[in-house]
């Protein structure tokens, strides 16, 4: 019977740290938007730590947008180091964030909420061509002119 209550103070122990900290993994795929989004948020201070993984190397733009529900307002919201620009006002708070990386990266979201607070967020990426995707096509158009001019030259 005593185990049987120490893994119930446990347990209960577990669950009642959970709800101040939550950590997510996500997987991003170029060209598709990816929503995302906490319910129910209760605790007055609250930490949410959100991977996206699954892209390749090089470099991707991302567009991300996060949206409040009355009662929740964002403290920080921070994308692989970098922030958002966060905006409130009457109850509601927006973060909004465009830019480049490279790679799986974490958005980390700090705020508080009084009561059944919420937030919904959505990411995009789109692959950033790389220097020698330009030099490539870059070369791939003077062959071709220099096929055009030859071609003219021709009696």
């Amino acid at each position: 019977m005593k185990l049987k209550s120490l893994y119930m103070a446990g347990l209960l122990a577990c669950a009642a740290t959970a709800g101040h900290a939550a950590s997510f993994s996500m997987s991003l795929t170029p060209g598709t938007p990816l929503s995302f989004g906490r319910s129910n948020i209760t605790e007055t201070g609250f930490m949410d730590e959100i991977s996206f993984t699954g892209l390749g190397k090089g470099m991707y733009a991302v567009n991300a947008a996060l949206f409040s529900s009355v009662g929740l307002s964002f403290d920080k919201v921070m994308l692989g180091g970098k922030p958002f620009n966060v905006m409130s006002g009457g109850g509601l708070s927006t973060a909004f964030y465009s830019g480049q990386h490279g790679g799986d990266w974490t958005l980390k979201l700090t705020g508080s909420g009084n009561g059944a607070a919420s937030y919904h967020g959505l990411v995009s990426v789109a692959a950033v061509p790389e220097p020698e995707t330009y030099a490539l096509m870059l070369g791939g158009l003077v062959a071709v002119g220099v096929a055009v001019r030859r071609r003219r030259q021709q009696p």
